[in-house]
């Protein structure tokens, strides 16, 4: 009768530790104030690259995750929190960078990963990201769109779900997954 308690309770904790489910994502630690109303713009150098619509995209995917963030497109640079642009970064193997700036009452620009974020920069490897096929690019875009927002790496790389915050880009992982969600969840709130 013991043997049988100490199984059976032993498949039990085995049940519940298993059907937990584990996230894999990162935060940086900071956020937008204002991120129900974020504006970005686009550069001329991402139309003349091709690249408008997969920034689009990717700026916008996050929308439907949480009802504290919402992204629209500008066409004034100077309303607009994400800029976005394209050319020659200079980075080896890299698709595109993304970066978050607080802008201080004098006007003095930092750049910084665990503030209140008052602007972002997202820059696309033209040399790179021409290789690539449209998803990918709309990925990339999505994905540094995440950094944008505050959010980190995730390590989710099953053979069933591979999150878009993977730290590359591979040709299973071009859609948010539930740890893409719970990550931005977790900064803004539902």
């Amino acid at each position: 009768m013991k043997k049988i308690i100490t199984v059976s309770l032993s498949l039990l904790i085995s049940f519940f530790i298993l059907s937990e489910v584990a996230f894999a994502y990162g935060v940086y630690g900071g956020k937008w104030s204002n991120a129900n109303s974020l504006q970005y713009w686009k550069s001329s150098s991402v139309s003349s690259a091709g690249y408008s619509s997969h920034t689009d995209y990717g700026l916008t995917n996050w929308n439907p995750v949480s009802s504290k963030v919402y992204i629209s497109s500008t066409t004034s640079a100077s309303n607009a929190e994400i800029k976005v642009y394209a050319g020659d970064i200079n980075k080896e193997g890299v698709y595109a960078d993304a970066l978050n700036y607080n802008i201080n009452w004098l006007g003095q620009v930092t750049a910084c990963w665990d503030c209140s974020y008052s602007a972002s920069r997202i820059r696309i490897n033209t040399p790179v990201a021409k290789n690539y096929s449209k998803d990918r690019i709309n990925a990339v875009m999505a994905h540094e769109a995440g950094h944008s927002l505050g959010i980190n790496h995730s390590s989710v790389n099953t053979a069933n779900d591979k999150a878009l915050m993977l730290p590359n880009i591979l040709s299973g992982n071009q859609v948010r997954i539930w740890d893409d969600n719970a990550a931005l969840k977790s900064i803004y709130g539902p």
